[in-house]
């Protein structure tokens, strides 16, 4: 029965006027092949380097360098060789050293490593590991003046650090509290990245904890390099896969899972390690703290193609500027990066999925083609929590998607809490589709709270899907929250489902006595608020619906299924054809249709299911005489469609049970059941 149905369906001529769809949010075409690091090749055997004449020297035989030459490290006490002649003032400009064997530092007989220019010296040569694991490393300070703690401390000038591996079996790199009185940065591979120095495809799993005071006008923590300084400092395609931690009673910030201080360029790393860090005193801070980066300094800087999956774990303290891509962002380019890690923090203020933000005047955070999944998790204790940015002065968000969960205290938004002092606030192509909840005011599916009175709101071909709601405050919109400045809507739709204690709204709650002005606006989802809003789009303000907006609500329409008709098949008098009609009762354009499960009663391999949508029909047409098959409408603002099921043999109708549903296009789709049809003869009901 199924080849010989044809299905038919007869409407009104279609009207196209769709509301634009935004596109899923992907990473800029320019993204690297790969993220993170990547088994390398190895260019020098121990075999080649020992061979005459070969022009590599065993480190371990080294004590004068000579700029030019070559070395190679098969063993620990190469290892030590080199920090031994770095720490002495040799800066191995010029050099080039490779890492021929995996080196087990546990065989050692000093199995504490000083690391390569710890304290006022550099490190300026090419050092290449060629993925060969270092293993069992351990690098502790706990007395002196340490500068920069890390396999390698301070690097500049044209240094290169690449495909250096260490694994899972290090024992970590530790700066303790004990008589430890100077720590100004600290990483795994790097402390301090400077010059034209660039740190490419390096691999580490070693723990690095810091519990003491790191102080200094550029400092910071990071899983790869603690520091980057200079704009011409690059690290990309670096992966961290350890533990940050951090218990010291004090101050702490610039805690990067990749670097804790960014200037540089940053590409095509990723962080699958943990950060947890605890306050024990409640009068210190924990701020700029970042899954890739902690703290971006640089005006104009970039971050390109980065990811985070390491769950991020901050408590005590007062907490401020936590992002699962970077913590604080001066005025920095976010572009293709993702979380999909839990950002929990106990309390605080600027906490979001990809940016944490920056209030400084003049700063412009641009988040460009980047997807938080990761839960968002305050225990319902933060302030000024979004999905893409917490708190920027003016911020650009395009082609973004947030699909985590928030929670709040209040002031929360599926794209960006709170754009303080805002300037221009810009969302094009964005969705948000993760569920954002507090428990008091200031709630909205994309932005939260922009305070500004001059502030430009702007969001084009933009959609929520996220359920918003406030389990005892007030002020909860589908779009924004609240405004004190003028705000632009157009091409955008809420489906999802908006509830508040108090005053809630589809689209914006509250825009006191500003300008709004919404073209081709929609809201398909239920509102629910105690106190009645002022009307469907706007809670609270002064709204302009452009004359050829087509905004609307669809919430509230009905869809109808009627009945179905037989009649004889032109073709072919021994077979039928079924006429199933009904209605939409709705002033605007809606998008509805048939649902029709045909059930053989004997053999279920026969079954099947037809179903077919009506696409946005105007009901003028049918008032003008469009190419209708039924003719008829029941009064201003519905319209009878119908699906045709032709050339079914007369004498199968028995055998077969039809269940019909009609369904509007809403936020989930349901579909409403009609009833079934047990016996096929059945007239229209007008």
């Amino acid at each position: 029965m199924r080849k010989i149905l044809a299905i038919i369906l007869a409407v009104c001529t279609v009207l196209s006027m769709l509301v634009a769809v935004p596109i899923t949010a992907t990473a800029d075409s320019t993204a690297p092949a790969t993220v993170g690091y990547q088994e390398p090749e190895v260019t020098v055997t121990t075999e080649e380097a020992e061979a005459e004449g070969s022009g590599y020297t065993n480190m371990e035989d080294v004590t004068t360098v000579t700029a030019g030459s070559s070395y190679f490290i098969d063993s620990p006490a190469g290892l030590f060789q080199l920090a031994a002649l770095v720490n002495g003032g040799q800066t191995m400009a010029e050099c080039n050293i490779y890492v021929t064997e995996p080196i087990d530092m546990s065989t050692y007989s000093n199995d504490n490593f000083p690391g390569i220019a710890w304290q006022y010296t550099t490190f300026q040569g090419t050092f290449n590991g060629q993925g060969q694991a270092i293993s069992k490393l351990k690098i502790y300070y706990s007395n002196g003046a340490t500068c920069y703690a890390g396999l390698f401390g301070h690097v500049m000038g044209e240094a290169v650090i690449e495909n250096v591996v260490l694994d899972d079996t290090c024992i970590g790199v530790y700066a303790v509290k004990e008589n430890l009185t100077i720590l100004r940065s600290a990483g795994t591979i790097v402390g301090c990245l400077e010059g034209n120095a660039q740190v490419r495809n390096c691999y580490s799993a070693t723990p690095l904890q810091v519990d003491v005071a790191v102080s200094h006008s550029n400092y910071g923590i990071g899983g790869i390099v603690g520091v980057s300084t200079s704009t011409t400092a690059n690290v990309t395609n670096c992966t961290y896969a350890g533990k940050i931690t951090n218990a010291y009673a004090g101050n702490v910030s610039h805690v990067g899972g990749i670097i804790g201080f960014q200037t540089g360029t940053l590409s095509g790393c990723k962080n699958t390690g943990t950060i947890s860090l605890t306050r024990t005193d409640a009068t210190h801070t924990v701020n700029a703290v970042g899954g890739v980066v902690g703290y971006g300094y640089a005006w104009g800087g970039t971050i390109s193609n980065c990811e985070n999956t390491g769950a991020i774990t901050i408590s005590g303290g007062t907490i401020t500027n936590i992002g699962g891509v970077i913590g604080y962002s001066r005025s920095q380019t976010v572009n293709g990066c993702k979380n999909s890690a839990t950002v929990k923090v106990s309390s605080g203020t600027y906490i979001s999925g990809i940016v944490g933000g920056c209030n400084e005047s003049g700063s412009t955070i641009k988040a460009i083609n980047c997807i938080n999944s990761g839960f968002i998790d305050t225990g319902y204790n933060g302030i000024n929590v979004g999905g893409i940015v917490g708190i920027a002065r003016n911020v650009l968000i395009q082609n973004c998607e947030n699909s985590g969960r928030i929670t709040a205290n209040k002031q929360a938004g599926g794209m960006i809490a709170y754009p303080f002092w805002a300037g221009t606030i810009t969302i094009e192509n964005s969705v948000n589709r993760g569920n954002v909840e507090a428990t008091w005011s200031n709630v909205g599916g994309l932005v939260a709270y922009p305070e500004n009175g001059t502030a430009t709101l702007t969001i084009t071909d933009c959609a929520n899907y996220g359920k918003i709601s406030s389990s005892k405050g007030s002020t909860v919109g589908g779009f924004v929250a609240r405004t004190i400045g003028a705000v632009t809507i157009k091409n955008s739709v809420n489906y999802g489902k908006i509830s508040a204690a108090a005053l809630a709204s589809a689209i914006i709650c509250d825009a006191a006595a500003n300008t709004v002005t919404l073209a081709n606006v929609r809201n398909y989802a239920e509102i629910i608020s105690p106190t009645a809003a002022k009307n469907w789009y706007l809670g609270n303000g002064t709204g302009t619906l452009t004359a050829d907006a087509y905004c609307a609500d669809y919430y509230s329409t009905s869809t109808h299924f009627y009945g179905y008709q037989t009649r004889t098949n032109e073709k072919d008098s021994t077979k039928v054809d079924l006429r199933f009609v009904g209605s939409i009762d709705s002033a605007e354009y809606w998008r509805a249709g048939f649902k029709i499960t045909v059930t053989n009663k004997t053999d279920p391999s026969k079954s099947f299911e037809i179903k077919e949508d009506v696409a946005h029909v105007y009901v003028e047409l049918l008032q003008e005489g469009g190419n209708i098959t039924v003719p008829a409408y029941r009064g201003e603002g519905a319209f009878l469609f119908a699906l045709v099921v032709e050339g079914i043999p007369a004498g199968d109708l028995a055998d077969y049970t039809f269940t019909v549903e009609t369904y509007s296009i809403a936020a989930e789709g349901v579909a409403e059941t009609q009833g079934d049809i047990s016996t096929p003869n059945f007239s229209i009901v007008r």
